[in-house]
């Protein structure tokens, strides 16, 4: 049972619907290659293990291919390596599932790129002062355009979200380049919670939880979208002229 599935919104756009299938299927598969990880430390224990080696491609000559044990696998879960690689392998997975989903999004309404690089957004301008610096990151100022040039306004249009999204796309970043080390503390919400003596830790529970931060503001938002193509929502003049030209 994928009980991932429950997050998602009903919608009747074909096209829509497809991107959000898209997305949640990668959801799932970042969720099995997780659970494999809980599923083995748990049972890694109930067995006397022989040295097994493990090879990772079985075309080439030993000498050329590589080999873990099952001796490397349980020392690596011993000392909690393990558990720092799956997760943050999986963090970063999430991360960039959802700036796929969002230049999908972009691509599906066929909002002009211009409108990053040139960006100019009445919210913005509203709440900056509380937004830290969050508007610096393509993907925010993406999630933003989307519900201006559509004028919509889902629960992710709110500057405690968008602060949210920016911290946890921060953290991708420093586990990406800096290997969870963090250089530079930032006074942003949610962002701490995940920072502990300078480096990026996942507790017990947070992968979890951080999954949900994604999936439950994003049913509002394709609840919105997909409104706006049933015409329940009145479009911004812009968006009559571009309805014209879209392939739904």
């Amino acid at each position: 049972m994928n009980t991932l599935e429950k997050n998602k919104q009903i919608v009747k756009n074909k096209k829509l619907d497809e991107i959000q299938d898209r997305y949640y299927d990668r959801l799932y598969g970042i969720s099995v290659m997780f659970s494999l990880f809980f599923y083995m430390n748990r049972n890694i224990s109930k067995k006397n293990y022989d040295n097994e080696e493990i090879k990772i491609s079985n075309d080439f000559d030993d000498s050329y291919t590589t080999i873990i044990t099952t001796e490397n696998i349980i020392k690596s879960r011993n000392s909690g390596e393990l558990y720092k690689i799956i997760h943050y392998q999986s963090y970063v997975a999430i991360i960039s599932s959802f700036e796929i989903l969002i230049d999908d999004l972009f691509s599906l309404y066929k909002i002009p790129e211009s409108k990053v690089k040139n960006f100019i957004s009445p919210f913005y301008e509203k709440n900056k002062k509380n937004m830290n610096n969050c508007i610096n990151n393509t993907i925010i100022k993406k999630l933003i355009i989307i519900h201006e040039f559509l004028n919509i306004k889902s629960v992710i249009l709110h500057e405690k979200e968008l602060n949210i999204y920016y911290a946890l796309i921060k953290v991708r970043n420093i586990i990406v380049h800096c290997n969870g080390n963090v250089n530079t503390p930032l006074n942003i919400i949610y962002y701490n919670e995940l920072i502990v003596n300078k480096e990026v830790v996942f507790g017990a529970n947070k992968f979890d939880e951080i999954l949900h931060r994604f999936m439950i503001p994003l049913k509002s938002l394709f609840f919105y979208l997909d409104a706006s193509l049933q015409h329940t929502i009145k479009p911004q003049e812009s968006t009559r002229k571009m309805k014209n030209n879209l392939d739904f």
